[in-house]
């Protein structure tokens, strides 16, 4: 530090001394002030003098402020601003703070501590930014007084940090110390407090991660831990995200020395799981509250399976039914019954009706515009209350007692009855297939289907796709992705889909010719995998199904496979076919929406227009909007394809779909409008359809959800054209070409048998023959033909 730089800052700090507490300033000492800012601010950026420079002008700004009467609010600013760069900084060891500022002080350094402090989710903090979470909280705990509030708020942000740092290092010393300031904020906290469910569950996490550590561990921390927890749900006008919080928490804790009572107590926290999708909020609030919960419902499933054993295959079974696509479960129930209600008490269901349309059509104004905010909010408040008014008052009705609710197992159980289903669900604890057939419910474990190694794969899989379409067809680089394509689906077939398909309830019947019809649904990260396309297809292993030879070590050679997010959104698909009149092939209504133009730099899609002329001249009734030489009623955008759906019973996409990984619910079709008004998810799913039957996304990524904290939500292009009363829907998993994406719908409208009178329910038949006519051809390239699944009934 310079002398001049030193005698500065000694001056700023003997006058701060001299005149500190008083309010009345006298002119000579202003102008003193004022010189003494500006010398300081010419040196404070001098890197050798900036903490001792910041700490005085802190000082001298506040003695303005004060001076003002407290006034002078870019004083104020200005002060906390120089404060919290010494605060900030690990060397800073003054311990002189106007003790008034302190809560402006906190103000601006609590988003910077909670920045570092969230990335607990994500591990990418460094170790320099966790140091300094650790040094402010710590200073901000000494000057706080302990007997204010604040003080209890910052304790526990102090163990947080701790842990962080200890968990990074291996620290005992930080370790221990995150229990003491976790256990004291426990000590000075109040039951009245609104922040003692954060409190408490911290408490609780120090002392689990202490349990957990390297070493004996001691059995007083996992008690006083599971305390901790248990404690906050004895707090009074608890909301259901702290109730779950603190019992999965506790369930973890307990499950190596009581595992029934952890599934117990997962089971439980599962069970408020659907409180959290409440229409208080809108689709992506409500997404980032199930998302904080990813994995809880797999892991719950896990711990009754490890506790009880096979026998708790259904069991498990409805708690993955409660606990997944919870945003789209209550939906699918409450449809389902919707006819029911419409004919039994038609006023009731129009009541019901006005107030969800008011609710999905709520728009979210902006923040700056706090008053509209508030008016919206308290609108949308008394409709929430009416809404759950109109549902009491349905389920005080004979027969609709159980309106909207999750379905009985009885009531699952009886889906089977069409043909087995398959839930596949991983954890960290284990990995099961749960077969539901007509006759019983079979746990299959998966010993060799680890979820780190499963994960692992899935991320594998999605990277060779990508790294595919960018290297040129035919090169070595090229059909090595191709061969690491082909081990991963004879991985999948070996650990995943053969010790499935071993059951006798897979076996074909020789009443028909056709397979048995499968219905697979994908939990975690199953759900980024083609279960409909494991097995071998190497040289040597995979011959033409039409020789003798055939080894039928795949799945498409066994069965007719179909997905579906949800026993539940097949029940829902059954439950819209069983309520219609039949309606004859040629009476049916069609939209066809073909886009083959470049937009929003999207490559052409030449076959496009020749995809759709033949449509046109296949399907019944069909209006066809596209961008090449269409009248303004005819072009494919957003309003005109949701104007025509409503009355359609077949829609056939053709066109370039994306997948928003960051927000699912934007995923969507590219239309004419796409870039001032896209169709996306959340406007599929605020639809409601009654003539629905068939559903033909001929786009890339539309059955596929890129985000892993929401992947047991299925939230995607095909699940929301489900939603919005389409049974049976034909998606894809990864992107396609454009001159194969043409074959097989060619081949599934053949199969079909669009030239007479088609049986829709076939669907998935059509399109597994339309799929093997590609395979058998080019067995060697799952990329073009396995992206292609069939959705629903």
């Amino acid at each position: 530090m310079s002398i001049d730089a030193q005698a500065v800052i000694d001056e700023a700090l003997a006058l701060v001394a001299d005149v500190r507490g008083s309010h009345d300033l006298d002119r000579v000492v202003r102008a003193e002030v004022d010189d003494l800012l500006r010398s300081l601010h010419a040196i404070v950026d001098d890197s050798s003098s900036r903490l001792r420079a910041s700490h005085a002008l802190g000082w001298l700004y506040w003695l303005r402020y004060s001076a003002s009467g407290r006034s002078d609010q870019p004083a104020l600013e200005r002060s906390t601003a120089s404060f919290a760069v010494c605060f900030r900084h690990e060397d800073w060891r003054e311990d002189g703070l106007p003790h008034l500022l302190l809560e402006e002080l906190v103000e601006e350094i609590e988003p910077y501590v909670e920045e570092i402090l969230d990335t607990e989710q994500t591990g990418v903090a460094d170790g320099g930014s966790v140091d300094r979470a650790v040094v402010l909280c710590g200073r901000i705990v000494a000057h706080m007084p302990t007997n204010g509030p604040g003080y209890v708020t910052w304790l526990p942000r102090l163990s947080r940090a701790l842990l962080r740092r200890s968990a990074m290092t291996g620290s005992q010393r930080d370790m221990d110390e995150a229990v003491r300031h976790a256990e004291r904020a426990v000590e000075v906290g109040s039951v009245y407090d609104i922040q003692m469910a954060d409190i408490l569950i911290q408490a609780g996490n120090a002392r689990a991660a202490r349990y957990r550590q390297g070493g004996t561990p001691d059995p007083g921390d996992r008690d006083r831990g599971v305390a901790h927890y248990e404690a906050v749900l004895g707090l009074r006008a608890l909301p259901a995200r702290d109730r779950i919080r603190a019992r999965a928490a506790a369930a973890t804790l307990v499950a190596d020395s009581e595992p029934r009572r952890a599934a117990e107590l997962a089971g439980a926290a599962v069970g408020e799981l659907p409180l959290l999708a409440t229409r208080h909020f809108d689709l992506s609030e409500r997404e980032g509250r199930i998302g904080e919960f990813a994995g809880l419902t797999r892991q719950a499933a896990a711990l009754l399976l490890s506790a009880y054993g096979g026998r708790a295959g259904e069991s498990a079974l409805a708690l993955l039914e409660l606990g997944r696509c919870v945003n789209m479960g209550g939906e699918f129930s409450v449809r389902s019954d919707l006819g029911r209600l419409s004919a039994a008490h038609p006023g009731l269901a129009g009541r019901l009706n006005d107030l969800r349309d008011r609710l999905d059509q709520a728009t979210v104004v902006g923040a700056k515009d706090e008053t509209a905010l508030r008016r919206q909010q308290d609108e949308r408040g008394r409709d929430v209350a009416a809404l759950d008014a109109v549902m009491a008052e349905i389920r005080s009705r004979p027969d609709f007692e159980s309106f909207g609710l999750p379905p009985t197992m009885k009531a699952l159980r009886a889906e089977a009855a069409h043909g087995p289903v398959v839930v596949l669900t991983s954890s960290s604890l284990r990995s099961d297939a749960i077969v539901l057939s007509a006759r019983e419910t079979t746990t299959v474990p998966l010993p060799d289907c680890a979820e780190g190694d499963l994960r692992a794969r899935a991320r594998e899989f999605r990277t060779c796709l990508r790294r595919i379409l960018t290297v040129e067809q035919d090169s070595p680089e090229h059909q090595r992705l191709q061969g690491v394509l082909r081990d991963l689906l004879g991985w999948l077939w070996d650990c995943v889909a053969a010790p499935v398909l071993r059951l006798p309830v897979f076996r074909a019947d020789d009443t028909t010719s056709r397979p048995p019809h499968v219905r697979w649904i994908a939990c975690g990260a199953f759900s980024f995998l083609p279960i409909h396309a494991a097995g071998h297809y190497e040289t040597g292993r995979f011959t033409h199904p039409a020789s003798n030879g055939s080894t039928r070590d795949n799945v498409a050679d066994r069965v007719i496979s179909s997905y579906a997010p949800s026993i539940v959104a097949l029940r829902h698909g059954r439950a819209q076919v069983g309520s219609r009149d039949a309606v004859a092939w040629k009476a049916l209504r069609s939209l066809v929406v073909a886009v083959p133009d470049a937009s929003d730099g999207a490559s052409p899609l030449p076959q496009v227009g020749e995809e759709a002329g033949e449509l046109v001249r296949q399907l019944p009734g069909v209006t066809l909007l596209t961008t090449v030489g269409a009248a303004r009623e005819n072009r494919p955008t957003k309003a005109n394809v949701l104007a025509w759906l409503r009355s359609s019973a077949i829609a056939h996409f053709a066109c370039h779909g994306y997948s928003d990984s960051s927000d699912p619910s934007r995923s969507g079709l590219v239309l004419e409008d796409h870039s001032t008004d896209p169709l996306t998810v959340s406007d599929v799913m605020s639809i409601a359809i009654d003539t629905g039957e068939l559903a033909y996304l001929s786009a890339c990524d539309t059955a596929f959800t890129g985000n892993e904290t929401l992947e047991d939500e299925a939230i995607h292009l095909a699940s929301a054209f489900q939603l919005a009363g389409f049974p049976r829907v034909v998606g894809t998993l990864w992107a396609i070409r454009d001159r194969t994406a043409a074959a097989v719908v060619g081949s599934f409208y053949d199969a079909l048998g669009v030239s007479g009178e088609p049986d829709l329910s076939t669907s998935a038949h059509a399109l597994h023959t339309a799929v093997l006519s590609i395979r058998d051809r080019h067995p060697e390239r799952p990329d073009i033909w396995a992206p292609f699944i069939h959705i629903g009934i």
